[in-house]
């Protein structure tokens, strides 16, 4: 895998961001520019909770929290996930998969790890932010499903970040600047970063050792020109 010597947000050209650009419009227009839906589907699908015994209060108000949120922010802001019912999995364990995820979403369902090193790690805001990130891609793939996956991989967990913390943010949880000042200084604080157009695939997404969420957050904030990404972070 290429490196870069400094850590920003890639180096596409002139041509190659416009068609990034026309890449997030139109997918935010399949996701976001819906139809009119009647009030009864306003609500979205029923959430299902299944709590292991040994899960916490604290945990499990945080995944409720989390969870009745994204549900709330999606219908009113997006549109109503397709689906009649969603299940929340919470376990006290790590990831079963085999992997460090602390929440990982199967569609119809959402499993989330309150052992994981990634849960315990973060603080409550962002457990809250988990839950919703998740939410947000089973409400990407029941809008785009298997139409979704030539999308590149950054574009898809950066549009799921940029989501789920503009959620949190609007509830008064943490602040948009905030969020956006802490990603921006976890790509600027890393020695060295793949480029942006190198991150399209899930190994090289997944594999990246640097705070890829971070900079696929940037990269999208950046495409929507919301002004909060500063120059100093950008290099297109």
């Amino acid at each position: 895998m290429d490196r870069q010597a400094s850590p920003t947000i890639g180096t596409p050209g002139a041509g190659a961001r416009a068609v990034l650009r026309d890449l997030l419009i139109v997918l935010l227009a399949l996701l976001i520019c819906q139809p009119a839906i009647s009030a009864a589907a306003t609500a979205g699908p029923e959430l299902t909770f299944s709590i292991g015994d040994d899960v916490s209060p604290e945990d499990e108000v945080m995944v409720r929290e989390g969870a009745l949120l994204a549900r709330d922010y999606v219908a009113a802001t997006l549109s109503p996930l397709r689906s009649e019912e969603m299940i929340i999995n919470v376990r006290n364990s790590r990831d079963t998969t085999g992997g460090h995820a602390a929440a990982f979403s199967g569609g119809d369902y959402i499993v989330v790890f309150t052992r994981s090193a990634g849960w315990r790690s973060i603080a409550p805001f962002d457990r809250i932010h988990v839950v919703v990130h998740e939410y947000i891609h089973s409400w990407q793939a029941s809008l785009a499903g298997d139409e979704g996956s030539w999308a590149p991989l950054w574009l898809i967990e950066g549009t799921a970040e940029y989501l789920a913390y503009d959620a949190v943010a609007q509830e008064g949880f943490v602040r948009e600047r905030e969020v956006t000042d802490a990603h921006a200084w976890s790509v600027l604080d890393a020695p060295e970063m793949s480029e942006l157009q190198d991150l399209e695939g899930r190994d090289a997404f997944y594999g990246e050792p640097g705070p890829v969420y971070s900079l696929a957050y940037l990269a999208v904030a950046d495409l929507v020109g919301d002004g909060a990404v500063s120059s100093g972070v950008t290099c297109w």
